[in-house]
């Protein structure tokens, strides 16, 4: 932001302090809305690097296609569980990587024009990043699963000793078919309203629980693909970054859940067909790689160490 504009921002909100919580400001009087725009800004210029995550994407629907299929054997089904946790590793290793330099050159090049040229550069080091992060990648995938098996089993048990199983939650789970989601706002429509109480209660902390997990995903792999950084030590400085700036990351989080609000309202409007399925397969992979964009341009902007972005700095 212009020097001007800095100090207009900061009079301003001395003099109507009130407006700060109008107003996405950061502790430097930084209008935050910039962040977002940087995030859309490199997203717009790597468009190249949502092909590796569309490959991706259709490997493992179809390695889970397999896993759930009743005829495989126990012993493939492990085959193939093993050899997807590797094409885990390998794609977020190089992935991510590649995204965080992306971010850190549009950071240094920000008055410059950002050339073609360098964004298939970054994407070139793709294997780059998995030969330098497979390993540390590999063995934060199994600590982050872990982590979420167990969490989601404490949230379960805590809701069962407050609100029980609601016989809701046990149908639908029973339900499958084409006209799944027809038959779940059917049998809604019939329950109680003290039933659909607790169903909605089950529902909300699920909810709250899975966005706030993801964003932690996704901020722990991002910190991870700093060059200093290893799988055990970027646990501390997810956590550490999480509490120092968890305003901004509500708002984050925020911004984010909104856009997949709206992506998710724009599959209903458009129904199901062939060409509305691509596009909104298309509307979530942008998404997708926003996300991490925005969670890296939002990290790289507080921290101040570029090697390792470690440091804090409000």
């Amino acid at each position: 932001m212009k020097q001007p504009l800095k100090n207009f921002v900061q009079v301003f909100t001395a003099k109507f302090p009130r407006t700060r919580y109008i107003l996405i400001f950061n502790n430097n009087g930084i209008i935050e809305g910039v962040m977002f725009k940087k995030a859309f800004q490199v997203l717009k210029l790597n468009l190249l690097f949502i092909q590796p995550l569309l490959l991706y994407i259709l490997m493992i629907s179809s390695s889970f296609v397999y896993i759930v299929n009743k005829n495989i054997v126990i012993f493939q089904k492990g085959l193939i569980a093993i050899s997807a946790l590797l094409l885990t590793a390998a794609f977020l290793s190089g992935w991510f990587y590649i995204n965080r330099l992306a971010v850190q050159d549009y950071k240094q090049d920000e008055e410059k024009e950002i050339t073609v040229e360098k964004s298939i550069k970054n994407f070139k080091q793709f294997f780059t990043g998995v030969g330098v992060k497979f390993l540390n990648y590999l063995l934060a995938v199994v600590i982050f699963t872990g982590l979420y098996i167990a969490s989601v089993m404490l949230i379960s048990k805590f809701c069962i000793n407050n609100f029980g199983i609601p016989e809701v939650l046990k149908h639908i789970m029973s339900l499958s078919g084409e006209n799944y989601q027809n038959e779940i706002m059917n049998y809604l429509n019939s329950v109680p309203d003290t039933d659909k109480l607790v169903f909605i209660k089950w529902m909300l902390i699920l909810t709250v629980y899975s966005v706030i997990v993801n964003f932690l995903g996704v901020l722990y792999f991002s910190v991870l693909s700093y060059d200093k950084n290893n799988a055990l030590t970027s646990i501390w400085y997810t956590i550490k970054f999480f509490i120092t700036q968890i305003a901004g990351c509500v708002k984050v989080i925020a911004v984010l859940l909104g856009i997949y609000m709206l992506i998710n309202m724009s599959s209903l409007l458009f129904g199901v067909n062939s060409i509305s399925y691509i596009l909104i397969i298309i509307l979530f992979t942008l998404y997708l790689n926003y996300y991490v964009l925005l969670v890296l341009c939002f990290y790289d902007e507080k921290t101040n160490n570029s090697d390792s972005g470690t440091e804090c700095i409000g």
